[in-house]
C-alpha cells in the first residue's frame, strides 16, 4: 500500500447506495454497494474539475468531477445524502481526500488537467442570466407597485436578500481557472468545519 492510500465514504443521492473512493497503489477504486468495483489507473485520469455547486437545499456543496482516457466520468461531493433536504456535511474529510488524490496524481506523473470553476462559456452565460433576472425583478416590482401589490415587492426583496450572498459566492468561486496539483485554490474547496462554526 502506498503512502497516498485514503478512503472517502459518501452517498451521492436518493438513487444511490453508500459508496467509497479509495486512492491506493497508483489506482482510484470506486466501490458502491451492490455494484462491481470500478478501478481507474491514476495515470488514466485526464481531467479534474473542482467547483462550488450549491443547491436550494444545500448551499455549501462542492464537487470534484473526474474524467479518464476511456471517457468515463466520476463525481464526488463534500455532502452525503441522508434524506430529503437532509445532507451530512463532510467538508473536512472531503478536503483531505481531494488533497490526497491531487498529491497521488502529481507523484504518479499523470498528464492531468486541473480545472477550477465553470467553463468560460458557462461562466459568462451565468452572468448574462443574472443580469436578465435582475432586470425582470425590477420590471416586475414596478408592475406590482403600479397595481398596488406592494406586499409582493417585499416578498421579492426578502428572497433576493436571502439568496444574494450565495449568488455572489457562486460567481466568485466559479471563475474559470487552471491550477497546479500542488496549489489548489482555496475558493474551490469548502471551509474546514472549524471555520464554519
Amino acid at each position: 500500500m502506498s503512502e497516498y492510500q485514503n478512503t472517502y465514504n459518501y452517498r451521492a443521492g436518493i438513487r444511490s447506495k453508500p459508496a467509497s473512493l479509495v486512492v491506493t497503489d497508483g489506482r482510484l477504486i470506486a466501490q458502491e454497494e451492490g455494484k462491481q468495483d470500478a478501478c481507474w489507473n491514476l495515470s488514466d485520469i485526464t481531467q479534474v474539475n473542482l467547483r462550488y455547486d450549491p443547491t436550494r437545499f444545500c448551499r455549501n456543496r462542492f464537487r470534484m468531477m473526474l474524467q479518464n482516457t476511456a471517457g468515463n466520468g466520476l463525481t464526488v461531493s463534500n455532502v452525503s445524502f441522508k434524506g430529503f433536504a437532509d445532507f451530512d456535511d463532510q467538508s473536512d474529510t472531503y478536503r483531505q481526500f481531494v488533497s490526497t488524490l491531487h498529491a497521488a496524481l502529481l507523484a504518479q506523473g499523470a498528464q492531468t488537467r486541473f480545472l477550477g470553476g465553470l467553463s468560460r462559456t458557462s461562466y459568462w452565460l451565468h452572468w448574462i442570466l443574472t443580469g436578465v433576472a435582475a432586470i425582470a425583478v425590477v420590471m416586475a416590482s414596478l408592475a406590482f407597485f403600479a397595481l398596488g401589490l406592494s406586499w409582493l415587492i417585499l416578498i421579492k426583496v426578502a428572497l433576493i436578500a436571502f439568496y444574494f450572498p450565495t449568488l455572489l459566492a457562486f460567481m466568485r468561486r466559479s471563475r474559470p481557472t487552471n491550477y497546479a496539483a500542488d496549489a489548489i485554490p482555496e475558493r474551490l474547496l469548502p471551509s474546514p468545519a472549524s471555520q464554519q462554526e
